[in-house]
């Protein structure tokens, strides 16, 4: 995962309003335990797109296994809120 970050880095500089690559690196960023790091780009991903609903799920388990258990627990609502019509 860390070579993928050094792909992904140089790509989000050049494409930053891509939520895909946010989400990306955000994963890459978990599985590295870098979970503060995770968070900051699942969140700039749902930034970018509301409805991507895999950032969503990726950022609750970042924010679970930090600790941050009310937040995480609210993010059901809010994909309903955002992403059910």
């Amino acid at each position: 995962n860390q070579k993928v970050l050094s792909i992904l880095d140089p790509l989000i500089i050049r494409f930053p309003n891509s939520p895909a690559l946010h989400l990306i690196s955000g994963s890459a960023n978990y599985e590295l335990s870098r979970l503060d790091l995770a968070i900051v780009h699942y969140r700039k991903a749902l930034e970018l797109d509301p409805k991507l609903v895999p950032a969503y799920s990726n950022l609750g388990a970042a924010l679970n296994d930090k600790g941050e258990v009310e937040a995480a627990s609210q993010l059901p609502q809010i994909v309903t809120d955002k992403c059910v019509p």
